[in-house]
C-alpha cells in the first residue's frame, strides 16, 4: 500500500533536513505522540482531536512518521539525543519560524522554511 500524502511529504521534507533539524524532528515527534496519548484520556481533548477514530489515524499516521525518521537516523549513523530545547508543536523542522527555536537548535538562517 502506498504511503498517504502526508507520509510521502513528510519523507520527502525529512530527506532535505540537516543532523539538527532532524534531531528537532526527533524532538518534535516525542512530543506530539505525547500529546495524542493525552488525548485518549481527556474527553475534552478527545473531541477536539476530531473523536477517538481520528485520534487512532493521527497516531498510527505519527507511528508512520516515526518510522520514517527511524529510517533516516539509521542512514545517517544518528542517535538521538536528548535536549531540553523546546519545540513548536505546530512546526517541523521546515517550517520552524521562530529564530530563537532555530538558533537552540543549530538551524541555521541558510536553511530555507519551506
Amino acid at each position: 500500500m502506498a504511503p498517504h500524502p502526508p507520509q510521502r511529504l513528510f519523507s520527502d521534507e525529512l530527506e532535505h533536513c540537516t543532523d539538527a533539524m532532524l534531531q528537532y524532528e526527533w524532538a518534535w515527534l516525542e512530543r506530539h505522540r505525547e500529546d495524542l496519548e493525552q488525548c485518549r484520556f481527556n474527553p475534552t481533548m478527545l473531541e477536539a482531536t476530531g473523536g477517538r477514530a481520528h485520534l487512532e489515524a493521527l497516531i498510527a499516521q505519527a507511528s508512520q512518521y516515526a518510522a520514517q525518521l527511524e529510517e533516516i537516523f539509521s542512514r545517517k549513523g544518528l542517535m538521538p539525543c536528548q535536549h531540553s530545547h523546546s519545540v513548536a508543536p505546530a512546526e517541523h523542522a521546515w517550517e520552524l519560524s521562530n529564530q530563537g527555536l532555530r538558533e537552540q537548535w543549530g538551524i541555521t538562517p541558510s536553511e530555507e522554511i519551506r
